[in-house]
């Protein structure tokens, strides 16, 4: 099973980039389940939406993992329906956190 973990970018126009540390070990738990997986840091790399959807087009995935705090919402949205559209047997899962 090939898992896509993204990190979405809140502050898109800070030059200050923290890794969180939730999302690493949530990818700890993944490697360490035996699982192959791929990290999409939309903080570090800062791709455009045109970019995103390109990266998304042509990835081969099982499980796409994300999530946000509350002034993410309108982004993440975009992002699922973007996924959605590129990759139609990928369907919302549960709403959860650690």
């Amino acid at each position: 099973m090939k898992i896509l973990l993204i990190n979405i970018s809140l502050r898109p126009h800070s030059e200050k980039i923290i890794f969180p540390i939730g999302f690493g070990y949530i990818a700890t738990a993944v490697e360490r389940a035996g699982f192959e997986f791929e990290i999409l840091d939309l903080d570090v790399l800062r791709l455009s939406d045109e970019e995103v959807e390109e990266y998304i087009k042509r990835l081969d995935f099982d499980v796409v993992a994300f999530g946000c705090i509350v002034t993410g919402y309108k982004y993440v949205k975009k992002l699922a329906e973007v996924i959605k559209k590129y990759k139609k047997s990928v369907q919302e899962g549960k709403k959860f956190s650690l």
